[in-house]
């Protein structure tokens, strides 16, 4: 052997100092995830911290112009993105799929979001009444359910990438056997722009109905053979919403908050609306579903006074006495 020869690592060597590397690593995943998780953390409460920043600012120019109105937890995301700088990822968690940050395009999840308002007389006391529904509600599990009203089941006739028909049944009946699903079939197709919806048939024979946007908005206005009704074939293009695809759910009651309060504004929720504390509360019974503790097990949330801290879901959980407080003004 020459002195300028070299001896090189063995087979055996090579593996042991592969597996030190791959036990050190093994050691330290489980830091590096905890730092990871805290600076998403981290993220999540400073982007709660801008929009209650924008909340207040919205409401200082709502105060001092009549025609504005102040920040309501049915249009939230889109009053205060003009004053996040147009930037729609603010109202989305860090945690979440980065796939649901806004880019303008709408598909079948966004409509979860839209309003029905059925007006008719009421077969058991002929009394004519007006009743919002949710297009969310009622849908199956692997769709997005929006607020918790009323006994309006959907079903679907036919869906795609592109195109979805739905038929929607609004009967009191909670038996199945009495829905027939054709008080009002809708026919959405995706297009660039948005999603057009046409209203294909009616067969109540004496209700009508307004399609509506979630701040009240009608898109689609008179559809039925009630009151002013039929307009069969009729359609319109909707656009805007992406403006309530959020991460974060605002207390109902946000616009009776006055001052800066220690009342629950905004925080991570599973739906944009957080109804956890009006006079009749209709998500009580969801509350372990639709609120999201995805900061190790932990919920960040936003109040009234700027402050963002975190919490476990019983420390704010509004069907107990002590949490309750937490959310009314």
């Amino acid at each position: 052997m020459t002195p300028n020869s070299r001896r090189g690592f063995t087979l055996a060597e090579l593996m042991v100092v592969i597996s030190i590397i791959a036990l050190l690593a093994a050691m330290l995943m489980p830091t590096f995830s905890r730092v990871f998780m805290l600076a998403r953390k981290t993220l999540c409460a400073s982007k709660l911290q801008k929009i209650g920043q924008a909340y207040h600012a919205h409401n200082a120019k709502a105060r001092a112009n009549p025609d504005i109105p102040p920040v309501e937890a049915s249009s939230w995301p889109g009053d205060v993105l003009a004053f996040l700088g147009g930037d729609p990822t603010t109202v989305i968690c860090p945690e979440t799929d980065p796939e649901s940050v806004a880019t303008g395009a709408i598909g079948i999840e966004e409509l979860s979001t839209l309003v029905v308002l059925a007006h008719g007389r009421n077969r058991w006391t002929g009394v004519m009444e007006d009743t919002e529904y949710t297009l969310g509600c009622g849908l199956p599990q692997d769709w997005p359910v929006g607020i918790q009203n009323r006994s309006m089941h959907w079903e679907i006739l036919s869906k795609s990438d592109s195109h979805l028909r739905m038929a929607i049944e609004d009967s009191w009946q909670d038996n199945p056997a009495d829905r027939h699903y054709k008080d009002l079939v809708l026919d959405f197709e995706f297009v660039r722009q948005g999603a057009r919806v046409t209203y294909i048939s009616e067969g109540t024979g004496s209700f009508h109905y307004h399609l509506k946007y979630p701040s009240g908005e009608i898109i689609l206005e008179g559809m039925g053979e009630g009151i002013n009704g039929k307009n069969f074939g009729m359609s319109a293009i909707i656009d805007g919403l992406w403006k309530y695809r959020t991460s974060y759910g605002m207390n109902t009651l946000a616009g009776r908050i006055y001052g800066p309060r220690r009342t629950v504004l905004v925080l991570d929720y599973n739906d944009y609306r957080a109804d956890c504390a009006d006079d009749e509360p209709s998500d009580l019974m969801n509350w372990d579903e639709l609120v999201a503790p995805r900061h190790g097990g932990k919920v960040n949330v936003l109040y009234a006074n700027g402050a963002v801290e975190d919490a476990f879901p019983g420390e704010i959980d509004p069907t107990t006495e002590e949490g309750l407080e937490k959310w009314r003004p």
